[in-house]
């Protein structure tokens, strides 16, 4: 869900986050990612900001700056899409800003038996922001697994 497998995207925007965490306005950059993260119309958007504002609010600035700054070392993990042997069920906010949806069009191209659903009204947090329909997927490719 929501992933880039390649290098980051725009390493600046990465490294100014992190410099305005580290001078005391983690609140802000959190409210800024709360925007970005989730569909404003979707059913269940305000719930799914307040969850990610929580979530933010518990991890804290130090645990922030080490997942982001995790990020901008991410190794380009494409090449070994191709050799993974098992089903896969991508699943992708239409709306999501964060991992834009053509990450997912690339793994489902790559991935040898991969099936890509993009959810309408629906950013970068299916689990939150679409959950009947991310169980339904779930579920149902689970059960396609287990008589395979």
């Amino acid at each position: 869900m929501g992933c880039n497998p390649g290098p980051h995207v725009d390493a600046t925007v990465a490294l100014r986050r992190n410099r305005r965490v580290q001078s005391g306005e983690y609140e802000e950059v959190v409210e800024e990612l709360t925007s970005a993260i989730t569909c404003e119309r979707g059913p269940h958007a305000s719930n799914a900001a307040s969850s990610f504002r929580r979530m933010a609010g518990q991890a804290g600035p130090a645990t922030f700056l080490l997942q982001n700054t995790a990020l901008l070392g991410r190794h380009d993990r494409r090449p070994g899409l191709p050799r993974i042997g098992c089903p896969t069920l991508l699943v992708w906010g239409r709306e999501d800003c964060l991992a834009d949806p053509r990450h997912g069009a690339e793994m489902s191209a790559l991935i040898p038996d991969a099936r890509l659903v993009l959810l309408d009204a629906c950013g970068h947090l299916p689990t939150l922001e679409q959950p009947d329909a991310t169980v339904t997927l779930a579920r149902e490719w689970l059960g396609r697994c287990r008589t395979a």
